[in-house]
C-alpha cells in the first residue's frame, strides 16, 4: 500500500473514531441529564407532598392547642371532625412522598398514635383536654420529622412524650362493648 493511501485511511479511521466518540459522549450526557431531571422531579414531588402534610399538621396542632379555627365551615364543637380531616389530608400527602421511607414511617406512626389516643381518651370519657394534649404531642412529632426532612438534616430522635404516650396506650384496655346494652 502506498504511503498516501495509508495516511488517508489512518485519517479517515481517526475521523470515524472521533465522530463515534462524540456521538457516544452526547448519548451519555443525554442519559445523565435525563436521570438528573428525573431525580429532581422526584425530589420536587417529595418536597411538595411534605409541604402539604406540614400545612395540615400545623392546622391540626392549632386545633389541638385550642386556637380558633380558620375554617369557617367547621364549628368549634366539631373539633374532632376537623382533626380527623387534617389527619387524613396529612396522611394522604405523606403517602405521596417518594424516597423518604423513614420520614414517612415516623410521621405516620405519630399520626396513628394521635388517632388511637383520641379514640381511647374519648371512649374513656377523659374529656377533650386530654385528647387535645395527646393530639398536640403527636402532631408536634410529625411536624418535627417533616421539618427536618425539608431542611435536609438527619432525623432527630423521637420526642420522649410520644414514648410515654405509647406506654400509657399500651396499658390502657379498650372499653368493652356489652351486647346486653343493645
Amino acid at each position: 500500500m502506498q504511503t498516501e493511501t495509508l495516511v488517508g485511511l489512518i485519517g479517515f479511521g481517526g475521523a470515524v473514531v472521533g465522530a463515534g466518540g462524540a456521538l457516544l459522549g452526547g448519548l451519555l450526557q443525554s442519559r445523565i441529564q435525563a436521570r438528573t431531571l428525573q431525580e429532581q422531579r422526584v425530589e420536587d414531588r417529595g418536597r411538595e407532598a411534605a409541604n402539604t402534610a406540614l400545612n395540615e399538621l400545623f392546622a391540626l396542632r392549632r386545633l389541638a392547642s385550642g386556637i380558633p379555627l380558620r375554617e369557617p365551615d367547621i364549628q368549634p364543637s366539631n373539633w374532632r371532625l376537623a382533626a380527623h380531616h387534617h389527619m387524613e389530608a396529612a396522611e394522604v400527602a405523606l403517602m405521596l412522598m417518594p424516597q423518604a421511607e423513614e420520614v414517612r414511617r415516623r410521621a405516620l406512626a405519630a399520626l396513628h398514635l394521635g388517632q388511637r389516643a383520641m379514640i381511647l381518651a374519648g371512649q374513656a370519657e377523659q374529656g377533650p383536654d386530654v385528647e387535645r394534649r395527646h393530639l398536640h404531642d403527636c402532631s408536634l412529632e410529625a411536624i418535627n420529622v417533616l421539618s427536618t426532612y425539608m431542611r435536609g438534616e438527619p432525623l432527630p430522635p423521637c420526642l420522649g412524650s410520644l414514648g410515654r404516650l405509647e406506654d400509657v396506650l399500651r396499658n390502657t384496655p379498650a372499653p368493652r362493648h356489652d351486647a346486653r346494652q343493645d
